[in-house]
């Protein structure tokens, strides 16, 4: 009996053990695939707002007259890698991003780009004649607002990520506590049984030592000579009164 009951304990905790450790994975792959869509997007859009912010600095400062600025590379160039990061982004990417609130982001992105182009055009009319586009200039005023709805909307697309990364990281902190409410419910009576049935054998091993201890003794304490044999006539065991008679 003990032996089943040892043996059914040893199943029951392989069991369990596997049975946390598929959760354990579970949600370390969950969170592995949140990561890997939202980290890089969230970079990408960190590195459009940087090159979105210092192309249109530039911008301004040509147009007030500074001749030292390269326009074609600091300007220009890094808004056209705006568009064309974009559209990389969302040609080797939007696969990643099956998820309801995912999907939104990604199509965020892709109305970003549409209106982008439409920025980038207007930098340049304003460009072409800087004396009458100057600082002040109805151009001035409608390019300004279309920048900071542009900045606004940047701002926004990365607090939303944020959010959801947040999201993700108090999820994956419910999970935890989840599979640690889960482990000690499983293991707390587990190990209870465990110990309950280790207290039993160890009373049950003391009992037989000392039911063994007392049969000797009334053997030994007998006059008569007692030999016991096993089936195939070997002697297990023998008292005090044989060893006298037989001198061994």
């Amino acid at each position: 009996m003990f032996r089943f009951a040892k043996s059914s304990t040893s199943y029951i905790l392989i069991f369990v053990f596997f049975l946390n450790l598929v959760m354990i994975l579970t949600i370390q792959h969950n969170w592995d695939s949140s990561m890997v869509r939202l980290l890089p997007l969230q970079e990408h859009v960190q590195g459009m707002t940087e090159d979105f912010l210092l192309g249109h600095l530039w911008l301004e400062e040509s147009i007030s007259g500074d001749t030292n600025i390269d326009v074609d590379t600091v300007v220009w160039q890094r808004f056209q890698s705006i568009v064309d990061s974009n559209e990389s982004f969302l040609k080797h990417n939007s696969n990643l991003y099956s998820v309801a609130g995912d999907l939104e982001l990604i199509e965020k992105l892709h109305r970003f780009q549409k209106s982008f182009i439409g920025f980038l055009n207007l930098a340049q009319d304003r460009f072409k004649d800087p004396v009458q586009n100057r600082v002040g200039s109805p151009m001035d005023e409608k390019f300004d607002k279309e920048f900071l709805s542009f900045l606004k909307l940047l701002s926004q697309f990365q607090e939303k990520i944020f959010l959801r990364i947040e999201g993700e990281i108090r999820s994956k902190q419910k999970d935890f506590r989840l599979i640690l409410s889960l482990f000690l419910a499983l293991n707390l009576p587990l190990l209870f049984f465990v110990y309950l049935g280790k207290k039993s054998r160890d009373s049950y091993t003391e009992e037989m030592t000392r039911m063994q201890s007392l049969l000797n003794n009334i053997i030994n304490s007998m006059p008569s000579t007692i030999v016991g044999v096993d089936p195939k006539s070997q002697v297990i065991q023998w008292n005090v009164q044989a060893e006298k008679e037989t001198g061994i």
